[in-house]
């Protein structure tokens, strides 16, 4: 605006909500899914059970000592924690080249499985039309 800032007003916290769902129930034609019949489909739930690597293996026993350090207060909280050590353990499990690009492309699990699940993608695709 020309004139500067507009002031916007927003919740910033809601009090006695139960008396605001009560309300809003008033108004407020709501349905479930199982009120509605939605046709649900079946999970299939497949376990892909892969080895680690060597590397992955001295990755997750570096992560360890790590641990040990920050547990033992043998490194400073904002040169090592844990938060840093459990997302570089989230980051190996997912890809070992997110902590460092120049390390082997070993098809890791998630790999496996995101081809997989595109894979059927596709035979659910042509099984709805």
């Amino acid at each position: 605006p020309r004139d500067g800032y507009r002031a916007r007003t927003r919740f910033a916290k809601f009090f006695n909500l139960p008396e605001l769902m009560n309300l809003f129930k008033e108004v407020a034609d709501i349905k479930t899914a199982d009120q509605l019949h939605l046709p649900t489909p079946e999970v299939a739930y497949h376990t892909i059970a892969t080895k680690p690597t060597q590397i992955q293996q001295d990755m997750v026993k570096a992560l360890s000592e790590r641990a040990s350090k920050v547990h033992s207060g043998a490194v400073s909280p904002d040169v090592d924690n844990m938060l840093k050590i459990t997302s570089d353990g989230r980051k190996l499990g997912l890809d070992q080249r997110i902590i460092n690009p120049m390390l082997p492309d070993e098809k890791p699990p998630r790999s496996i499985s995101a081809w997989r699940t595109f894979s059927n993608t596709g035979v659910t695709a042509r099984r709805k039309n």
